[in-house]
């Protein structure tokens, strides 16, 4: 298909710091011919010049940033008055800090890699979950969100500390150093989850739900099956002071799922969790989303169209 793309661009995702490759796609577009019109996603009237437009059956509106990015674009649509099957096909441009998504679906960050694998993929059904989160100061409203990842607990607490530092290229090492730095002070608060009609109490060190192959700027918290596209859970149980060491050891080189004595992983169609303190830092999308009362209802949701790389 001779795609026409739509490019939605996060000037601040990854710190700015791709900027020269970016720079470096548009002008192999514009040598391939490759019709282009670029938009800021940080604009207000971006998103009003896309709620007038009629997206034509060749659109690819391609995001230009990282997991925040890619949940702000998903979740206007889906909070918007387009019909479903108007939307425009979707995939991105990985410039974010750790571009979980964009990993998880083999999407290259070299510009000329990007152009030859992506605008030769094939359209197919992306998957998300639905998260149903209690909003911040209210007892009975709630916000409902589209999303790929979500993180709880000592995740939460990290998310909060990137958010606020946002600095550092190595995204694994800043990860690895706050998950450090707020272990030694966590007190394990209680957590109820409920899947389908068994509820498990327990004080947690960190609770990750999602779809994505990684997590936490590229590591494998919850590795997903492909083939079903299910969420998945991973609990990380409070280790003992002798596991920790093995903990960040397989935290670090992917795959932490596969300590099978502090980790706890599995599948869902539904599930709720609750936590006993009034706030908790929430991450959403590799993000820090804010502190809320939490009462959390997951389930799995379809219904956007992606382009698969060949």
């Amino acid at each position: 298909m001779r795609w026409k793309l739509i490019i939605l661009h996060n000037p601040c995702a990854g710190g700015g710091r791709s900027a020269t490759r970016f720079k470096k796609l548009l002008s192999l577009l514009d040598s391939n011919y490759i019709p282009w019109e670029l938009l800021n996603c940080l604009e207000e009237e971006t998103w009003q010049q896309l709620a007038e437009r009629t997206f034509s059956r060749n659109t690819l509106l391609v995001i230009a940033g990282g997991d925040g990015s890619i949940h702000q674009t998903v979740n206007w649509f889906y909070q918007s008055d387009l019909p479903p099957d108007e939307w425009p096909a979707m995939t991105v441009f990985p410039i974010g800090s750790g571009n979980d998504w964009a990993g998880t679906h083999k999407i290259p960050s070299n510009p000329k890699k990007w152009i030859k694998k992506v605008l030769s993929g094939r359209i197919t059904s992306g998957k998300l979950g639905k998260v149903e989160i209690a909003t911040e100061g209210a007892d009975d409203s709630s916000e409902v969100l589209k999303v790929n990842s979500l993180g709880i607990a000592l995740t939460g607490q990290i998310a909060e500390s990137l958010n606020d530092s946002r600095a550092g290229n190595n995204k694994q090492a800043q990860y690895l150093l706050l998950a450090l730095k707020h272990y030694f002070k966590y007190t394990y608060p209680q957590f109820n989850c409920r899947i389908n009609r068994t509820i498990i109490r327990s004080r947690p060190l960190s609770i990750n739900i999602g779809l994505n192959e990684t997590t936490g700027g590229g590591m494998r918290l919850f590795p997903q099956d492909e083939e079903d596209g299910q969420l998945k859970c991973t609990i990380v149980e409070k280790p003992a002071g002798i596991a920790i060491p093995r903990l960040i050891w397989k935290l670090y080189l992917g795959d932490i799922s596969t300590a099978k004595k502090e980790v706890n992983c599995f599948c869902f169609e539904k599930m709720s969790i609750e936590g006993e303190q009034d706030e908790f830092p929430v991450e959403i999308d590799g993000e820090y989303y804010r502190s809320v009362k939490l009462k959390v209802e997951v389930e799995n949701s379809v219904g956007w169209k992606i382009v698969k790389p060949v």
